[in-house]
């Protein structure tokens, strides 16, 4: 099974359970925001967009992201580190799909559930790239580019 392959089938599975958590019964009597934004399409909508938009870049640049370094692993100094901003990139899409999602579901533990992925997500990723710079810096130094 390929690396790619395993990618599509854990998205699958994630994504299999935050739906379920959508579709589940209303959360103990909690109201979509769309309550909240007391029926002001213009404002619902523009919400909407504006999070969709957010989502879809956020999607397209963790798939570029992984498509290059899947394909182009001599241009990265370490791949692995462009899988975990790819990973990264893709749970804070993911947010603001449940941002969209309690407008008009009020699945809020399934939002806190994909922050707190995505809390991960960003903390996995800030210590790699802090673990990683003395090699950075030391494989710069070596091709004459500046260190610090």
């Amino acid at each position: 099974m390929t690396t790619f392959t395993r990618w599509l089938l854990w998205s699958g599975v994630i994504l299999s359970v935050i739906a379920a958590g959508i579709l589940s019964s209303p959360q103990w009597g909690m109201l979509p925001h769309r309550y909240c934004l007391l029926g002001n399409k213009w404002l619902m909508w523009a919400y909407v967009v504006t999070n969709a938009t957010i989502a879809c870049t956020y999607y397209l640049i963790a798939i570029t992201l992984y498509l290059m370094a899947r394909n182009l692993p001599q241009i990265f100094f370490s791949p692995l580190i462009v899988y975990s901003f790819a990973a990264f990139i893709l749970a804070c899409g993911s947010t603001h799909v449940m941002d969209i999602v309690t407008v008009w579901w009020p699945a809020y533990y399934t939002q806190l559930g994909v922050l707190a992925v995505c809390a991960v997500a960003s903390g996995a990723t800030a210590i790699a790239i802090f673990r990683l710079e003395p090699a950075i810096e030391k494989f710069m130094e070596s091709r004459g580019g500046g260190g610090g």
